[in-house]
């Protein structure tokens, strides 16, 4: 049994004052504008966010939530060393321009960029995010294939590979928040530093109140930006519900709604609003526990992916909103194209039949061993009705299946200590298709870890390091075939986001995802110049 010392109390103590003040600081600052939804437009230059949760954590790199928008609102904060613009293509941010080699890529700073304190932002700044990351792993980013990096002078730094990694301008370059070595070099344990300090970056914007209760943000702009004044002044981002979300977006006290219902597009078209849908590019997967003797077989895998109905799945669950997704795992299906897992009992049965499986005398069906076909199917809460339709479809065909919802916390134990026979699992697709071997093989809690199959193996292990986009793409294309064979998951579908906007900001979907692929239409570039 683990003990605490009584110095280990004094520290949480402090910590929890520390929490304490800084929340109070925030809230003190805030409180009048996020309780009151209507006080928000009081002020015309402020744009106003509606957001169904609203707390996604303190942006700063090491607090906040590690779903996707956590990461996009700390983007508004800290800067990476490049960004996507609205068509994806790579652009300028701390790093005013770059060169690459067979070797690795020169960096050119901005001489203009500064933190939000007053103090320049140099290359000593990355050469210690990229150690410090390395020493305190962060979760949107591999510095795996990265051997050294070292400032040449105060504005240009070397990044040398140990190896070629086609993903890293994207992936770490574009995605990596740096870091400035003044406050976080002596901090050593960046998950506890909750200090309004840990808030300061060299992005568009400023965190002027953050509210983890009520959910809500208050950004302030950054005049001195090196790229220019951003154009909103203050942004807030704030919890509401629909309802209230709407009537904003009527009334105008609402700029931006980021999740609206389907059915209110054509009212919302009609009153002059901006209405923009987009693919999430973040499937729906059914992940088999192919190391499970009942699942090892493909057989089996392939005729449960018959059996579930995906159309009415989409229908369903999603109201429409959603598309099908192609088994190869990297995209949308092909509307034109035949789908290879179309819902089929009557082939689910042969494959069922060739893998040994019988039915009982009423109709059930036992395994290879005889015994009956009972599965466990586990989920996180909001895919509940995923899963209970996806195990409805499984029983009504004669394979029992019992559903366990966990918050993120305990799935993620769930599938580290695999018990579990069957998953609902959702990550994006976006971004560099590297997105794909993580996966598969490693990298996520919800990854297949599926290695059985060394040709896929080896074409995921190989196209991380091809730097010709033509080969890289063979390699993608043959691992996908391979993989929609095998099926280790089966993906299923992927939804579609409404937002909608006023005249005062201009929403777009980031072609690759904000970051290393997170589907969002709050890319902090439509604020700036």
């Amino acid at each position: 049994m683990s003990t605490v010392s009584w110095e280990q109390k004094r520290n949480r103590k402090k910590l929890s004052i520390l929490f304490f003040f800084t929340a109070v600081l925030f809230l003190v600052s805030v409180a009048s504008v996020l309780t009151r939804p209507a006080a928000l437009a009081q002020d015309g230059a402020r744009v106003v966010i509606a957001d169904g949760r609203g707390n996604w954590g303190p942006p700063s790199p090491y607090l906040h939530d590690r779903r996707g928008p956590g990461y996009v609102l700390m983007t508004f904060v800290f800067d990476t060393l490049v960004w996507k613009d609205e068509t994806g293509t790579l652009i300028p941010a701390l790093a005013r321009s770059w060169r690459a080699d067979e070797t690795g890529i020169t960096f050119w700073l901005d001489p203009d960029a500064i933190w939000h304190d007053g103090e320049p932002v140099t290359a000593d700044d990355v050469v210690f995010t990229f150690d410090y990351v390395r020493q305190h792993p962060y979760q949107a980013v591999d510095l795996s294939a990265v051997e050294t990096v070292r400032a040449v002078n105060p504005t240009e730094v070397r990044v040398a590979f140990a190896r070629p990694f086609a993903p890293f301008m994207a992936n770490v370059a574009g995605t990596l928040p740096i870091l400035p070595a003044h406050i976080f070099g002596g901090i050593e344990n960046p998950v506890r530093f909750a200090d309004r300090l840990a808030m300061t970056g060299s992005g568009p914007y400023r965190l002027k109140a953050y509210d983890p209760v009520q959910g809500g943000y208050l950004f302030e702009a950054n005049a001195d930006y090196y790229r220019g004044r951003p154009t909103a002044p203050e942004i807030a981002f704030v919890k509401m519900g629909t309802a209230a979300a709407l009537a904003g977006l009527t009334s105008g006290t609402v700029d931006l709604m980021t999740k609206v219902p389907a059915t209110e597009r054509a009212d919302l078209r009609a009153a002059g609003l901006t209405v923009l849908s987009h693919q999430m590019n973040h499937p729906v997967r059914l992940q088999f526990n192919h190391r499970h003797p009942v699942l090892a077989d493909v057989r089996v895998r392939q005729a449960m992916a018959h059996l579930v109905d995906r159309p009415r799945l989409i229908e369903t669950v999603y109201l429409g909103e959603a598309d099908l997704w192609d088994p190869t795992g990297l995209a949308p299906l092909d509307a034109t194209a035949p789908d290879p897992y179309a819902h089929d009992p009557a082939k689910a049965e042969r494959l069922l039949h060739a893998a040994g499986w019988r039915r009982d005398d009423a109709g059930r069906w036992r395994t290879a061993d005889g015994d009956p076909a009972s599965l466990t199917l586990v989920a996180v809460r909001n895919f509940d009705l995923v899963s209970r339709m996806v195990a409805a479809h499984l029983d009504a065909a004669g394979i029992g299946v019992s559903v366990t919802l966990f918050d993120r916390g305990g799935f993620d134990a769930a599938l580290a200590r695999e018990t579990f026979d069957l998953a609902i699992v959702s990550f994006s697709a976006l971004g560099d298709p590297d997105v794909f071997r993580l996966g598969v093989l490693e990298g996520r809690p919800d990854s297949d870890r599926y290695t059985a199959n060394t040709e896929l193996t080896r074409l995921l292990t190989a196209q991380a390091s091809e730097m010709d986009a033509t080969t890289r793409a063979d390699m993608l294309a043959r691992a996908g075939d391979l993989y929609a064979a095998d099926l280790p998951s089966f993906s299923m579908l992927s939804a579609r986001r409404t937002v909608a906007a006023s005249d005062r900001v201009r929403p777009f979907f980031t072609p690759g995802g904000v970051g290393a692929g997170i589907p969002s239409t709050l890319n902090k570039q439509m604020f700036l110049p």
